[in-house]
């Protein structure tokens, strides 16, 4: 019941949360410093791939969750379940991009 009173409103904060952090990265060249802890045995082509695709798939996700909270809440006869498997949907793509990019960055040489 929370999450369907509040859940757009929490969604568009970390959405917002995502596309700020996705263009810091894309103007500054660097990653949350515990992101560059983690990829700092890379190599720099490593690196530098990882940090792009990180900073793409941040913005895609949080446009993606902005224009589907802000639909949900123009349109409240909207079926809360369709906006759940959007969210989840995305959440699970974010998941995978990062783990097939994690894995990609790590072997590259």
């Amino acid at each position: 019941m929370l999450f369907d009173q509040y859940g757009q409103y929490v969604t568009i904060a970390i959405a917002l949360y995502c596309i700020v952090c996705g263009a810091k990265t894309l103007l500054t060249g660097r990653a949350t410093n515990a992101e560059e802890m983690k990829i700092k045995n890379f190599s720099a082509k490593g690196q530098k791939k990882f940090r792009l695709v990180s900073a793409v798939s941040n913005l895609v996700a949080g446009i993606l969750l902005t224009v589907t909270s802000v639909w949900r809440l123009l349109n409240p006869e909207m079926n809360p379940t369709v906006f759940k498997l959007i969210l989840l949907g995305a959440v699970i793509v974010l998941i995978v991009v990062y783990i097939v990019n994690w894995q990609s960055c790590k072997k590259e040489k």
